[in-house]
């Protein structure tokens, strides 16, 4: 990855690619023990989001997550998600 972050296009590459990282850790296998609950009693959890405007599908994995995700609209303009289910 370079380090030449000049360009606005290399910003939103970037951020896109931080976002992305996070929501892996996210939603990735990584299970933590919530609230007293051992990890061994967590669920898998089935995502359904059409391709489609990245903020859009943001927005619908965090509805669908039942989580509170925080990004710039402005950082993801014009970038789109592939389909995921």
């Amino acid at each position: 990855m370079s380090l030449d972050y000049t360009g606005r296009a290399s910003r939103r590459g970037a951020v896109a690619t931080s976002v992305l990282l996070s929501l892996g850790l996210v939603a990735g296998p990584v299970t933590l023990a919530q609230s007293g609950t051992a990890a061994s009693h967590s669920q898998t959890q089935t995502y359904s989001i059409g391709a489609q405007a990245l903020g859009a599908a943001l927005q619908e994995f965090a509805a669908q997550a039942a989580l509170q995700l925080l990004f710039s609209e402005s950082d993801v303009a014009g970038m789109r998600s592939l389909s995921l289910s």
